[in-house]
């Protein structure tokens, strides 16, 4: 029997408690003790080696159970419990139940993780082991991963890089150990910008260059594209042009596009008059020919929709701008609800009816005046009587002629002219026609009788 075999022959694990004290009694007594013809109870060293083997083995059997929780298969399962040697093996008690694991199943026997690591690294050692290999170590790295054995992890990747250092899986594997081991702080990202429906960003569309958010993003989604394309070239106004004015290009999917296009709004706000933002310089240069050109830059229909849109633009501009403009545009804007005096009507050519009614053939008659010769013959008979009924005929004069506030014919006459008129005439001529054949078809019976009743016949 080798010494390894006797070893294992002999500790607990191969057998139990009892067995290991017979055994250790045999071994304290000496072969010329063992061959008296005596029984072996009657021997005088038999009780003292009996008390010593036996205090000896309930001490390790009690070592055994009391620290050792962790039993590691040579599967790399781990199972954790209350572990006691058996007969052939352990035995794990956990949650009320039993396990038994035969000893050929056991790897090694542990109180901790970290001692199981040292008691498997410590059996590759043992004299007629083979030399572990990379695969070994890579195996070992990656139970240590799972049983949360971060450096000892780290440990085997690095004796296995010694023995290939060219081997790309393990490099990988040790960048994540050294991730888990020293992981970078935290760095909380920005939150995203706001962008509107066509994906661009709302904080930059308002702080571009202190506009409004409808002016900045009319500039942003069409001026500034129309410059782009028109005069934005290199030979004409773009970075190589020698011009005053130069166009700084963009790109959208670079990341300095709000910077150009602030440098170019710069650019285009110093052709703006603020004053008079029609006789800009911006809009007079679009319309004429420039720099050796032979037409104008903006031409056609579409030309003219792009010059309608910076004409818009550079007024919104200015308005915001000019405080000034802003007030006078604020003016002009409510003007029409104001009335007119009669120096703006005189200078408009405007002429003013105090009665606002106009007949189809133009402004009411004039009255006539009767002149202060002409005295009419008096009659005091009839003065009286004469009196009321011209007081009453005045009273009742400016009741007839009086216009009614909401009247439509009014305004129809002062917004659509003559058509209106002539058509409201046309239905009250045919409605006066049809009104007259109503009354010639009458009954010839009922002609009769009126015609009867008018003369006092029965």
């Amino acid at each position: 029997m080798t010494g390894n075999q006797s070893n294992q022959w002999l500790s607990p694990r191969a057998i139990g408690p009892k067995l290991f004290v017979f055994e250790l009694a045999i071994l304290f007594s000496s072969p010329a003790q063992l061959s008296l013809p005596m029984k072996l109870w009657q021997h005088p060293a038999f009780g003292m080696t009996i008390l010593t083997v036996t205090l000896l083995a309930s001490a390790l059997a009690e070592e055994v159970r009391s620290d050792a929780r962790f039993v590691v298969l040579k599967s790399g399962k781990v199972i954790e419990g209350q572990v006691r040697p058996v007969t052939g093996g352990y035995a794990v008690e956990r949650g009320g139940s039993t396990i038994s694991l035969p000893d050929e199943q056991v790897t090694c026997v542990a109180s901790s993780m970290a001692d199981a690591y040292q008691q498997i690294r410590a059996q590759r050692k043992k004299p007629g082991e083979r030399i572990p290999t990379v695969e070994d170590h890579h195996q070992l790295a990656e139970w240590c991963l799972s049983q949360n054995l971060y450096r000892e992890a780290r440990d085997e990747v690095r004796l296995a890089l010694k023995l290939d250092p060219e081997r790309t899986a393990l490099r990988r594997l040790l960048m994540r150990i050294e991730e888990m081991l020293d992981p970078a702080p935290v760095v909380q990202q920005p939150a995203l910008p706001r962008t509107d429906a066509l994906g661009y960003q709302t904080r930059n569309v308002e702080s571009l260059g202190g506009l409004t958010s409808a002016t900045a993003t009319e500039f942003s989604l069409k001026v500034h594209p129309i410059l782009m394309n028109k005069c934005g070239l290199g030979s004409c106004h773009g970075n190589s042009s020698k011009s005053e004015f130069r166009l700084s290009t963009t790109r959208v999917s670079g990341g300095s596009h709000r910077l150009y296009a602030e440098r170019n709004l710069a650019a285009v706000a110093s052709l703006i008059n603020l004053s008079e933002p029609e006789q800009s310089q911006l809009l007079l240069m679009t319309r004429q020919m420039h720099g050796g050109m032979n037409q104008p830059p903006l031409q056609g229909s579409a030309g003219r929709q792009q010059i309608e849109t910076l004409e818009r633009w550079v007024h919104r501009y200015a308005v915001e701008r000019n405080p000034k403009l802003s007030e006078m545009n604020a003016y002009a804007q409510g003007g029409l609800n104001r009335p007119q005096s009669a120096e703006s009507m005189e200078s408009t050519g405007q002429m003013q009816v105090k009665s606002g009614v106009i007949e189809e053939g133009g402004l009411l008659p004039p009255v006539r005046q009767t002149p202060p010769d002409e005295v009419q013959p008096s009659h005091p008979g009839r003065d009286a009587d004469t009196a009321k009924n011209s007081v009453s005929s005045e009273e009742e004069a400016p009741r007839r002629h009086r216009p009614d506030a909401f009247d439509p014919d009014a305004f129809n006459r002062r917004y659509h002219g003559r058509e209106v008129l002539r058509d409201r005439a046309l239905r009250d001529r045919q409605s006066s026609q049809a009104a007259g054949q109503a009354a010639g078809s009458a009954p010839p019976s009922a002609t009769n009788n009126e015609s009867s009743a008018s003369k006092g016949q029965p």
